[in-house]
């Protein structure tokens, strides 16, 4: 009986703990023409959506711990404007312990005629910067940004685990 209880309350608290998550590159009109933050009417910018999923994958006799990110953020006020820039840092020592980053993607979604207009990032958009001897920089603007845009993109970093099982 307590068994069956204790089976029932973890699935309760891990249906609870679940997040529902949107899809990429569907933005819906509501988002785009927010006007102002009714919980606040002074920000500049909502973040209105911030998902990240850490999984782990094995690639030949290799672990990484991937994590896939997705995010999103209404841009309210001209001020709001460098939130169109991304950073997104990796470790670039070795290649055995060297992080990956991939699937850099983004939109700008705006209004046009009563329809979402979406503008693309492209790869032409995307810089690598050396940060350091061990650490680089992916650096990238989203297009056409203006008061009223949502912002959005998704990029992936892989990262080796160094593993050394003792016999």
């Amino acid at each position: 009986m307590y068994k069956i209880l204790f089976l029932g309350l973890l699935l309760s608290v891990s249906a609870l703990g679940q997040e529902t998550k949107v899809k990429f590159g569907e933005v819906s009109l509501d988002d785009i023409k927010m006007r102002a933050y009714p919980q606040d009417s002074s920000a500049d910018a909502v973040v209105l959506y911030d998902f990240g999923e850490t999984t782990y994958e094995v690639r030949g006799q290799t672990i990484y711990i991937v994590l896939n990110y997705h995010g999103r953020i209404k841009i309210l006020k001209k001020s709001a404007f460098s939130r169109a820039t991304i950073n997104v840092g990796f470790y670039k020592g070795s290649f055995s312990n060297q992080e990956f980053v991939s699937g850099i993607k983004g939109f700008t979604h705006n209004v046009a005629n009563e329809a979402v207009q979406k503008d693309k990032l492209t790869k032409e958009m995307i810089f690598l910067e050396k940060s350091s001897d061990n650490y680089s920089t992916y650096k990238f603007t989203l297009p056409n940004v203006k008061e009223g845009s949502v912002i959005e993109y998704s990029y992936t970093i892989s990262t080796p685990i160094n593993v050394s099982i003792l016999k």
